[in-house]
Protein backbone atom coordinates (compact mmCIF):
# COMPACT_ATOMS: atom_id res chain seq x y z
CA UNK A 1 0.00 0.00 0.00
CA UNK A 2 1.37 3.41 -1.01
CA UNK A 3 1.30 6.14 1.63
CA UNK A 4 0.53 8.64 -1.14
CA UNK A 5 -2.91 7.07 -1.56
CA UNK A 6 -3.64 7.51 2.14
CA UNK A 7 -2.54 11.15 1.96
CA UNK A 8 -4.69 11.77 -1.12
CA UNK A 9 -7.76 10.31 0.60
CA UNK A 10 -7.06 12.42 3.69
CA UNK A 11 -6.71 15.59 1.62
CA UNK A 12 -10.11 14.88 0.03
CA UNK A 13 -11.65 14.64 3.51
CA UNK A 14 -12.18 10.88 3.37
CA UNK A 15 -10.96 10.19 6.89
CA UNK A 16 -12.31 6.64 6.99
CA UNK A 17 -10.65 5.74 3.69
CA UNK A 18 -7.37 7.36 4.73
CA UNK A 19 -7.41 5.55 8.08
CA UNK A 20 -8.03 2.24 6.31
CA UNK A 21 -5.18 2.89 3.89
CA UNK A 22 -2.84 3.68 6.79
CA UNK A 23 -3.89 0.51 8.60
CA UNK A 24 -3.18 -1.59 5.51
CA UNK A 25 0.27 -0.05 5.15
CA UNK A 26 1.06 -0.52 8.85
CA UNK A 27 0.01 -4.16 8.67
CA UNK A 28 3.07 -4.84 6.52
CA UNK A 29 5.28 -1.97 7.69
CA UNK A 30 4.39 -1.37 11.37
CA UNK A 31 7.30 1.02 11.87
CA UNK A 32 6.36 3.44 9.09
CA UNK A 33 6.54 6.73 10.97
CA UNK A 34 4.73 8.77 8.31
CA UNK A 35 1.79 6.37 8.29
CA UNK A 36 1.63 6.46 12.09
CA UNK A 37 1.74 10.23 12.08
CA UNK A 38 -1.08 10.48 9.53
CA UNK A 39 -3.18 7.90 11.37
CA UNK A 40 -2.68 9.80 14.62
CA UNK A 41 -3.77 13.00 12.87
CA UNK A 42 -6.93 11.28 11.62
CA UNK A 43 -7.78 9.98 15.09
CA UNK A 44 -7.26 13.50 16.47
CA UNK A 45 -9.55 15.02 13.82
CA UNK A 46 -12.22 12.49 14.74
CA UNK A 47 -11.90 13.43 18.41
CA UNK A 48 -10.42 10.03 19.27
CA UNK A 49 -7.69 11.51 21.42
CA UNK A 50 -6.70 8.36 23.32
CA UNK A 51 -6.22 6.46 20.06
CA UNK A 52 -4.33 9.40 18.56
CA UNK A 53 -2.05 9.58 21.57
CA UNK A 54 -1.29 5.86 21.45
CA UNK A 55 -0.43 5.91 17.74
CA UNK A 56 1.63 9.06 17.95
CA UNK A 57 3.57 7.92 20.99
CA UNK A 58 4.53 4.86 18.94
CA UNK A 59 5.73 7.19 16.16
CA UNK A 60 7.60 9.32 18.72
CA UNK A 61 9.40 6.28 20.11
CA UNK A 62 10.59 5.48 16.57
CA UNK A 63 11.43 9.04 15.51
CA UNK A 64 11.79 11.34 18.56
CA UNK A 65 13.24 14.12 16.39
CA UNK A 66 10.57 14.13 13.68
CA UNK A 67 9.09 17.64 13.77
CA UNK A 68 5.70 16.60 12.43
CA UNK A 69 5.34 13.84 14.99
CA UNK A 70 6.36 16.26 17.76
CA UNK A 71 3.89 18.88 16.58
CA UNK A 72 0.96 16.49 16.15
CA UNK A 73 1.53 14.71 19.45
CA UNK A 74 1.71 18.13 21.09
CA UNK A 75 -1.64 19.03 19.54
CA UNK A 76 -3.22 15.85 20.90
CA UNK A 77 -2.01 16.69 24.40
CA UNK A 78 -3.22 20.26 23.99
CA UNK A 79 -6.70 19.24 22.88
CA UNK A 80 -6.90 16.87 25.84
CA UNK A 81 -6.03 19.74 28.17
CA UNK A 82 -2.56 18.40 28.99
CA UNK A 83 -0.78 21.70 28.36
CA UNK A 84 2.29 20.81 30.42
CA UNK A 85 2.78 17.71 28.26
CA UNK A 86 2.21 19.63 25.03
CA UNK A 87 4.62 22.47 25.74
CA UNK A 88 7.96 20.56 25.59
CA UNK A 89 6.91 18.85 22.35
CA UNK A 90 6.28 22.16 20.60
CA UNK A 91 9.55 23.51 22.00
CA UNK A 92 11.44 20.52 20.58
CA UNK A 93 9.75 20.98 17.21
CA UNK A 94 10.85 24.62 16.86
CA UNK A 95 14.32 23.77 18.12
CA UNK A 96 14.61 21.15 15.39
CA UNK A 97 13.27 23.52 12.70
CA UNK A 98 13.38 27.24 13.44
CA UNK A 99 11.17 27.90 10.39
CA UNK A 100 8.34 25.54 11.43
CA UNK A 101 5.48 28.05 11.50
CA UNK A 102 2.76 25.61 12.62
CA UNK A 103 4.75 24.62 15.69
CA UNK A 104 5.34 28.28 16.59
CA UNK A 105 1.60 28.88 16.34
CA UNK A 106 0.87 25.95 18.64
CA UNK A 107 3.65 26.97 21.00
CA UNK A 108 2.24 30.48 21.26
CA UNK A 109 -1.29 29.21 21.92
CA UNK A 110 -0.09 26.82 24.61
CA UNK A 111 2.01 29.46 26.34
CA UNK A 112 -0.96 31.84 26.22
CA UNK A 113 -3.21 29.26 27.87
CA UNK A 114 -0.54 28.71 30.52
CA UNK A 115 -0.54 32.50 31.04
CA UNK A 116 3.13 32.78 30.20
CA UNK A 117 2.41 35.97 28.33
CA UNK A 118 5.93 37.20 27.58
CA UNK A 119 6.95 33.81 26.17
CA UNK A 120 3.76 33.62 24.12
CA UNK A 121 4.50 37.04 22.67
CA UNK A 122 8.01 35.89 21.69
CA UNK A 123 6.56 32.84 19.92
CA UNK A 124 4.00 34.91 18.01
CA UNK A 125 6.61 37.48 17.01
CA UNK A 126 8.64 34.65 15.51
CA UNK A 127 5.52 33.42 13.74
CA UNK A 128 4.96 36.93 12.34
CA UNK A 129 8.53 36.94 11.01
CA UNK A 130 8.00 33.56 9.36
CA UNK A 131 4.55 34.32 7.94
CA UNK A 132 4.20 38.13 7.71
CA UNK A 133 1.29 37.85 5.28
CA UNK A 134 -0.73 35.63 7.62
CA UNK A 135 -3.14 37.49 9.92
CA UNK A 136 -2.94 34.94 12.74
CA UNK A 137 0.26 36.14 14.38
CA UNK A 138 -0.75 39.81 14.22
CA UNK A 139 -4.17 39.05 15.69
CA UNK A 140 -2.66 37.02 18.51
CA UNK A 141 -0.14 39.77 19.23
CA UNK A 142 -3.07 42.21 19.35
CA UNK A 143 -4.82 40.00 21.91
CA UNK A 144 -1.66 39.91 24.03
CA UNK A 145 -1.32 43.71 23.85
CA UNK A 146 -4.95 44.00 24.98
CA UNK A 147 -4.30 41.55 27.82
CA UNK A 148 -1.33 43.59 29.02
CA UNK A 149 -3.29 46.86 28.90
CA UNK A 150 -1.70 48.46 25.85
CA UNK A 151 -4.79 49.55 23.90
CA UNK A 152 -2.92 51.59 21.30
CA UNK A 153 -0.69 48.68 20.31
CA UNK A 154 -3.65 46.32 20.42
CA UNK A 155 -5.53 48.47 17.90
CA UNK A 156 -2.46 48.81 15.69
CA UNK A 157 -1.79 45.08 15.58
CA UNK A 158 -5.45 44.20 15.12
CA UNK A 159 -5.63 46.65 12.24
CA UNK A 160 -2.65 44.95 10.63
CA UNK A 161 -4.38 41.59 10.92
CA UNK A 162 -7.55 42.98 9.35
CA UNK A 163 -5.62 44.43 6.43
CA UNK A 164 -4.69 40.83 5.62
CA UNK A 165 -8.08 39.34 6.46
CA UNK A 166 -11.02 41.65 7.30
CA UNK A 167 -12.93 38.68 8.73
CA UNK A 168 -10.30 37.67 11.30
CA UNK A 169 -12.32 36.95 14.43
CA UNK A 170 -9.68 37.63 17.07
CA UNK A 171 -8.75 41.01 15.60
CA UNK A 172 -12.38 42.05 15.26
CA UNK A 173 -13.11 41.06 18.85
CA UNK A 174 -10.08 43.02 20.08
CA UNK A 175 -11.24 46.12 18.23
CA UNK A 176 -14.84 45.67 19.38
CA UNK A 177 -13.74 45.56 23.02
CA UNK A 178 -11.60 48.62 22.39
CA UNK A 179 -14.59 50.40 20.86
CA UNK A 180 -16.70 49.55 23.91
CA UNK A 181 -14.05 50.80 26.32
CA UNK A 182 -13.69 54.08 24.43
CA UNK A 183 -17.40 54.76 24.04
CA UNK A 184 -17.85 53.78 20.39
CA UNK A 185 -20.74 51.56 21.36
CA UNK A 186 -22.65 51.32 18.09
CA UNK A 187 -19.39 50.70 16.20
CA UNK A 188 -18.56 47.81 18.52
CA UNK A 189 -21.91 46.13 17.91
CA UNK A 190 -21.77 46.62 14.16
CA UNK A 191 -18.24 45.24 13.98
CA UNK A 192 -19.23 41.85 15.42
CA UNK A 193 -22.83 41.57 14.22
CA UNK A 194 -21.89 39.73 10.99
CA UNK A 195 -20.29 36.94 13.03
CA UNK A 196 -23.11 36.48 15.53
CA UNK A 197 -25.43 34.46 13.30
CA UNK A 198 -23.00 33.14 10.70
CA UNK A 199 -23.28 29.32 10.73
CA UNK A 200 -19.71 29.10 9.44
CA UNK A 201 -18.39 30.80 12.58
CA UNK A 202 -17.63 28.34 15.44
CA UNK A 203 -20.28 28.38 18.22
CA UNK A 204 -17.91 29.73 20.88
CA UNK A 205 -17.07 32.69 18.65
CA UNK A 206 -20.73 33.28 17.84
CA UNK A 207 -21.29 33.39 21.59
CA UNK A 208 -18.52 35.99 22.01
CA UNK A 209 -20.10 38.11 19.27
CA UNK A 210 -23.57 37.94 20.86
CA UNK A 211 -22.03 38.78 24.23
CA UNK A 212 -20.31 41.87 22.85
CA UNK A 213 -23.57 42.97 21.24
CA UNK A 214 -25.23 42.51 24.64
CA UNK A 215 -22.61 44.70 26.30
CA UNK A 216 -23.16 47.40 23.69
CA UNK A 217 -26.94 47.30 24.11
CA UNK A 218 -26.56 47.50 27.87
CA UNK A 219 -24.40 50.62 27.56
CA UNK A 220 -27.16 52.10 25.40
CA UNK A 221 -29.72 51.36 28.12
CA UNK A 222 -31.59 48.87 25.95
CA UNK A 223 -31.76 46.26 28.69
CA UNK A 224 -34.40 43.91 27.29
CA UNK A 225 -32.47 43.65 24.03
CA UNK A 226 -29.21 43.24 25.93
CA UNK A 227 -30.67 40.40 27.99
CA UNK A 228 -31.85 38.70 24.80
CA UNK A 229 -28.35 39.01 23.30
CA UNK A 230 -26.77 37.47 26.41
CA UNK A 231 -29.36 34.70 26.19
CA UNK A 232 -28.41 33.97 22.58
CA UNK A 233 -24.73 33.87 23.56
CA UNK A 234 -25.47 31.41 26.34
CA UNK A 235 -27.66 29.28 24.09
CA UNK A 236 -24.74 28.88 21.69
CA UNK A 237 -22.51 27.70 24.53
CA UNK A 238 -25.22 25.50 25.99
CA UNK A 239 -25.61 23.67 22.69
CA UNK A 240 -21.86 23.44 22.13
CA UNK A 241 -21.04 22.00 25.57
CA UNK A 242 -24.20 20.03 26.36
CA UNK A 243 -23.11 16.77 27.98
CA UNK A 244 -19.44 17.68 27.82
CA UNK A 245 -19.01 17.62 31.60
CA UNK A 246 -21.31 14.73 32.49
CA UNK A 247 -18.43 12.31 33.08
CA UNK A 248 -16.09 14.87 34.62
CA UNK A 249 -15.21 14.31 38.27
CA UNK A 250 -14.87 17.78 39.74
CA UNK A 251 -15.53 19.17 43.24
CA UNK A 252 -17.22 22.22 41.70
CA UNK A 253 -19.99 20.21 40.00
CA UNK A 254 -23.40 20.93 41.54
CA UNK A 255 -24.01 17.33 42.60
CA UNK A 256 -20.61 17.14 44.29
CA UNK A 257 -21.22 20.44 46.09
CA UNK A 258 -24.53 19.01 47.32
CA UNK A 259 -22.82 15.81 48.50
CA UNK A 260 -20.18 17.80 50.40
CA UNK A 261 -22.96 19.85 51.99
CA UNK A 262 -24.73 16.72 53.23
CA UNK A 263 -21.52 15.12 54.50
CA UNK A 264 -20.28 18.13 56.47
CA UNK A 265 -23.73 19.12 57.74
CA UNK A 266 -24.57 15.64 59.01
CA UNK A 267 -21.19 14.58 60.40
CA UNK A 268 -21.45 14.04 64.17
CA UNK A 269 -18.00 15.49 64.77
CA UNK A 270 -15.07 16.96 62.94
CA UNK A 271 -12.73 17.00 65.91
CA UNK A 272 -9.69 16.28 63.81
CA UNK A 273 -6.35 15.69 65.51
CA UNK A 274 -3.94 18.59 65.34
CA UNK A 275 -0.19 18.81 65.52
CA UNK A 276 2.82 20.71 64.40
CA UNK A 277 2.76 21.34 60.67
CA UNK A 278 5.75 22.05 58.50
CA UNK A 279 6.05 25.02 56.20
CA UNK A 280 3.83 28.08 55.90
CA UNK A 281 0.17 28.21 55.00
CA UNK A 282 -1.08 30.44 52.20
CA UNK A 283 -4.04 32.75 52.47
CA UNK A 284 -6.90 31.64 50.25
CA UNK A 285 -8.96 34.29 48.44
CA UNK A 286 -12.33 32.71 47.70
CA UNK A 287 -15.85 33.75 46.81
CA UNK A 288 -18.55 33.05 44.31
CA UNK A 289 -17.43 34.12 40.81
CA UNK A 290 -18.00 37.82 39.99
CA UNK A 291 -17.86 38.82 43.66
CA UNK A 292 -14.89 41.16 43.32
CA UNK A 293 -12.04 38.69 43.79
CA UNK A 294 -10.02 40.06 40.86
CA UNK A 295 -10.21 43.62 42.18
CA UNK A 296 -9.19 42.42 45.64
CA UNK A 297 -6.37 40.38 44.13
CA UNK A 298 -4.90 43.47 42.44
CA UNK A 299 -5.17 45.52 45.63
CA UNK A 300 -3.41 42.87 47.70
CA UNK A 301 -0.73 42.41 45.02
CA UNK A 302 0.15 46.08 45.53
CA UNK A 303 1.50 45.34 49.03
CA UNK A 304 5.25 44.86 49.20
CA UNK A 305 4.93 41.79 51.42
CA UNK A 306 2.15 39.99 49.56
CA UNK A 307 2.46 37.77 46.49
CA UNK A 308 -0.85 36.92 44.84
CA UNK A 309 -1.32 33.90 42.60
CA UNK A 310 -4.26 34.38 40.27
CA UNK A 311 -6.54 31.60 39.05
CA UNK A 312 -4.28 28.57 39.34
CA UNK A 313 -6.41 25.46 40.04
CA UNK A 314 -3.68 23.84 42.12
CA UNK A 315 -5.98 22.77 44.95
CA UNK A 316 -8.59 21.38 42.57
CA UNK A 317 -5.98 19.35 40.74
CA UNK A 318 -4.25 18.10 43.88
CA UNK A 319 -7.22 17.43 46.14
CA UNK A 320 -10.13 17.09 43.75
CA UNK A 321 -10.17 13.30 44.00
CA UNK A 322 -10.20 13.49 47.79
CA UNK A 323 -13.08 15.96 47.85
CA UNK A 324 -15.18 13.93 45.41
CA UNK A 325 -14.75 10.59 47.17
CA UNK A 326 -17.75 9.16 49.02
CA UNK A 327 -15.65 8.75 52.17
CA UNK A 328 -14.15 12.23 52.03
CA UNK A 329 -14.66 12.95 55.73
CA UNK A 330 -13.23 9.60 56.83
CA UNK A 331 -10.18 10.07 54.63
CA UNK A 332 -9.61 13.58 55.97
CA UNK A 333 -9.90 12.36 59.55
CA UNK A 334 -7.47 9.52 58.88
CA UNK A 335 -4.69 11.77 57.63
CA UNK A 336 -1.66 11.63 59.87
CA UNK A 337 0.78 14.44 60.54
CA UNK A 338 3.37 13.11 58.11
CA UNK A 339 0.77 12.77 55.37
CA UNK A 340 -0.47 16.32 55.92
CA UNK A 341 3.07 17.68 55.84
CA UNK A 342 3.67 15.77 52.61
CA UNK A 343 0.55 17.28 51.06
CA UNK A 344 1.57 20.75 52.19
CA UNK A 345 5.01 20.28 50.67
CA UNK A 346 3.46 19.03 47.42
CA UNK A 347 1.21 22.09 47.29
CA UNK A 348 4.16 24.47 47.58
CA UNK A 349 6.09 22.50 44.99
CA UNK A 350 3.18 22.89 42.56
CA UNK A 351 2.95 26.61 43.37
CA UNK A 352 6.71 27.22 43.06
CA UNK A 353 6.58 28.37 39.39
CA UNK A 354 4.16 31.13 40.42
CA UNK A 355 5.08 31.91 44.05
CA UNK A 356 8.80 31.16 44.04
CA UNK A 357 10.76 28.54 45.95
CA UNK A 358 10.90 29.62 48.69
CA UNK A 359 7.95 32.01 48.29
CA UNK A 360 8.86 35.49 47.13
CA UNK A 361 6.89 37.23 49.89
CA UNK A 362 5.96 36.60 53.54
CA UNK A 363 2.28 36.26 52.59
CA UNK A 364 1.14 34.29 49.55
CA UNK A 365 -2.49 34.69 48.50
CA UNK A 366 -3.91 31.85 46.42
CA UNK A 367 -6.80 33.45 44.55
CA UNK A 368 -9.15 30.91 43.03
CA UNK A 369 -12.78 31.80 43.79
CA UNK A 370 -14.27 28.31 43.77
CA UNK A 371 -11.70 26.99 46.20
CA UNK A 372 -14.66 28.00 48.33
CA UNK A 373 -16.02 24.47 47.89
CA UNK A 374 -12.74 23.03 49.18
CA UNK A 375 -12.69 24.83 52.53
CA UNK A 376 -13.28 21.49 54.23
CA UNK A 377 -10.11 20.08 52.72
CA UNK A 378 -8.24 23.33 53.43
CA UNK A 379 -9.29 23.16 57.08
CA UNK A 380 -7.63 19.74 57.39
CA UNK A 381 -4.44 20.28 55.39
CA UNK A 382 -3.94 23.99 56.09
CA UNK A 383 -5.72 24.54 59.43
CA UNK A 384 -3.47 27.56 59.95
CA UNK A 385 -4.56 29.20 56.67
CA UNK A 386 -6.34 32.52 56.58
CA UNK A 387 -9.44 32.70 54.40
CA UNK A 388 -10.43 35.89 52.59
CA UNK A 389 -14.09 35.58 51.61
CA UNK A 390 -15.20 38.09 48.94
CA UNK A 391 -18.88 39.03 49.04
CA UNK A 392 -21.19 40.95 46.72
CA UNK A 393 -24.95 41.42 46.41
CA UNK A 394 -26.19 38.00 45.17
CA UNK A 395 -28.47 39.61 42.61
CA UNK A 396 -25.61 41.49 40.98
CA UNK A 397 -23.48 38.35 41.16
CA UNK A 398 -26.03 36.25 39.30
CA UNK A 399 -26.63 38.80 36.56
CA UNK A 400 -22.90 39.33 36.09
CA UNK A 401 -22.27 35.58 35.84
CA UNK A 402 -25.05 35.27 33.27
CA UNK A 403 -23.51 38.04 31.16
CA UNK A 404 -19.92 36.75 31.05
CA UNK A 405 -18.23 34.51 28.50
CA UNK A 406 -16.17 32.32 30.83
CA UNK A 407 -13.84 29.58 29.74
CA UNK A 408 -16.20 26.64 29.91
CA UNK A 409 -16.03 23.98 32.62
CA UNK A 410 -18.49 22.11 34.83
CA UNK A 411 -19.02 25.11 37.12
CA UNK A 412 -19.21 27.85 34.48
CA UNK A 413 -21.71 25.76 32.52
CA UNK A 414 -24.22 26.48 35.31
CA UNK A 415 -24.22 30.19 34.44
CA UNK A 416 -25.72 29.70 30.99
CA UNK A 417 -29.27 29.85 32.36
CA UNK A 418 -30.58 31.98 35.22
CA UNK A 419 -32.31 29.00 36.82
CA UNK A 420 -29.16 26.89 37.04
CA UNK A 421 -27.01 29.90 38.00
CA UNK A 422 -29.28 30.67 40.96
CA UNK A 423 -29.45 27.02 41.99
CA UNK A 424 -25.67 26.76 41.84
CA UNK A 425 -25.22 29.92 43.91
CA UNK A 426 -27.61 28.50 46.49
CA UNK A 427 -25.65 25.25 46.70
CA UNK A 428 -22.19 26.81 46.87
CA UNK A 429 -23.12 29.44 49.41
CA UNK A 430 -25.03 26.86 51.44
CA UNK A 431 -21.90 24.75 51.60
CA UNK A 432 -19.87 27.82 52.60
CA UNK A 433 -22.32 28.48 55.42
CA UNK A 434 -21.90 24.92 56.71
CA UNK A 435 -18.13 25.18 56.56
CA UNK A 436 -18.20 28.45 58.48
CA UNK A 437 -20.47 27.01 61.16
CA UNK A 438 -18.72 23.69 61.66
CA UNK A 439 -15.04 24.22 60.98
CA UNK A 440 -12.44 26.26 62.90
CA UNK A 441 -11.64 28.48 59.94
CA UNK A 442 -10.05 31.93 60.22
CA UNK A 443 -12.30 33.86 57.84
CA UNK A 444 -12.29 37.56 57.00
CA UNK A 445 -15.11 38.82 54.79
CA UNK A 446 -14.70 41.70 52.36
CA UNK A 447 -17.64 43.35 50.63
CA UNK A 448 -17.18 44.55 47.06
CA UNK A 449 -19.55 47.46 47.62
CA UNK A 450 -17.58 48.60 50.67
CA UNK A 451 -14.30 48.48 48.77
CA UNK A 452 -15.83 50.73 46.11
CA UNK A 453 -17.24 53.13 48.72
CA UNK A 454 -14.07 53.43 50.85
CA UNK A 455 -11.16 51.25 49.82
CA UNK A 456 -8.95 51.91 52.83
CA UNK A 457 -11.71 51.50 55.40
CA UNK A 458 -12.59 48.07 54.00
CA UNK A 459 -9.13 46.80 53.10
CA UNK A 460 -7.02 47.97 56.05
CA UNK A 461 -8.68 45.51 58.48
CA UNK A 462 -7.97 42.76 55.94
CA UNK A 463 -4.30 43.74 55.83
CA UNK A 464 -4.16 43.54 59.64
CA UNK A 465 -5.90 40.13 59.46
CA UNK A 466 -3.00 39.00 57.29
CA UNK A 467 -0.54 40.22 59.94
CA UNK A 468 0.69 43.23 57.98
CA UNK A 469 0.47 47.01 58.03
CA UNK A 470 -1.24 49.33 55.58
CA UNK A 471 0.89 50.68 52.73
CA UNK A 472 0.07 53.69 50.59
CA UNK A 473 0.62 51.68 47.41
CA UNK A 474 -2.50 49.65 48.10
CA UNK A 475 -4.66 52.53 46.96
CA UNK A 476 -2.76 52.63 43.66
CA UNK A 477 -3.76 49.10 42.70
CA UNK A 478 -4.41 50.19 39.10
CA UNK A 479 -0.67 50.56 38.58
CA UNK A 480 -0.26 46.96 39.70
CA UNK A 481 -3.11 45.79 37.49
CA UNK A 482 -1.66 47.49 34.42
CA UNK A 483 1.62 45.66 34.94
CA UNK A 484 0.00 42.21 35.06
CA UNK A 485 -1.65 39.96 32.51
CA UNK A 486 -5.15 39.38 33.86
CA UNK A 487 -7.20 36.70 32.13
CA UNK A 488 -10.46 36.91 34.08
CA UNK A 489 -13.50 38.76 32.66
CA UNK A 490 -12.67 41.64 35.02
CA UNK A 491 -9.37 42.41 33.25
CA UNK A 492 -10.53 45.65 31.64
CA UNK A 493 -12.41 46.79 34.74
CA UNK A 494 -9.66 46.61 37.36
CA UNK A 495 -7.44 49.11 35.51
CA UNK A 496 -10.19 51.73 35.80
CA UNK A 497 -10.77 53.98 38.82
CA UNK A 498 -13.24 52.54 41.32
CA UNK A 499 -16.79 53.02 40.05
CA UNK A 500 -20.22 52.35 41.53
CA UNK A 501 -22.21 51.80 38.33
CA UNK A 502 -22.05 48.01 38.74
CA UNK A 503 -23.68 48.21 42.19
CA UNK A 504 -27.39 47.47 41.96
CA UNK A 505 -27.12 46.86 38.22
CA UNK A 506 -29.38 43.85 38.67
CA UNK A 507 -32.33 46.26 38.82
CA UNK A 508 -31.96 46.85 35.07
CA UNK A 509 -32.95 43.19 34.66
CA UNK A 510 -35.41 42.94 37.53
CA UNK A 511 -38.20 41.61 35.34
CA UNK A 512 -35.98 38.80 34.03
CA UNK A 513 -34.77 37.99 37.55
CA UNK A 514 -38.22 38.15 39.10
CA UNK A 515 -38.84 34.41 39.06
CA UNK A 516 -35.57 33.74 40.87
CA UNK A 517 -35.57 36.41 43.56
CA UNK A 518 -37.25 34.11 46.08
CA UNK A 519 -34.22 31.82 46.20
CA UNK A 520 -31.82 34.74 46.32
CA UNK A 521 -33.66 36.66 49.04
CA UNK A 522 -32.44 34.35 51.80
CA UNK A 523 -28.86 35.10 50.77
CA UNK A 524 -29.56 38.80 50.40
CA UNK A 525 -30.67 38.74 54.04
CA UNK A 526 -27.95 36.41 55.34
CA UNK A 527 -25.23 38.50 53.73
CA UNK A 528 -26.75 41.72 55.04
CA UNK A 529 -27.75 43.37 51.79
CA UNK A 530 -31.32 44.08 52.87
CA UNK A 531 -33.37 45.76 50.18
CA UNK A 532 -30.42 47.58 48.64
Amino acid sequence: MDLNRAVALWQKGDLAGAAGACAELLATRPDNVNALQLLGTIHMQRGELDKARSVLERAYSLAPKDIHVLNTLGLVHRRAGRLDDALPLFRKAVQRDAAFASAYSNLGSTLFDLRRVDEARTAYRKLAQLTPQSPEAWAQLARLAELTHDPDDARRLAGKALELNPANLIANFVLARSDLAEGRVEAAAERVRPFADDPNVPPVNRAIAHGLIGQALEKLGRYDEAFAAFGRANAELKARFRGAFDAVIDPTKPEVVAALHRAFAQAPSMDWPTGEFEGPAPAFLVGFPRSGTTLLDQILASHSKIATIEERPVLLEMFGELATSEDCLARLAALGGDEINGLRAAYWQAMAPYAGDPPDAPVVVDKFPLNLVLLGVIARIFPDAKIIFALRDPRDVIMSCYQQRFGMNAAMYQFLELETAVAYYDRVMGLAEVYEERLPLAIHKVRYESVVADLRAEVEPLIRFLGLEWEAGLADYRKTARSRAIVTPSASQVVRPLYSSSIGKWRNYESQLAGHLGVLEQWVGWLGYGDG
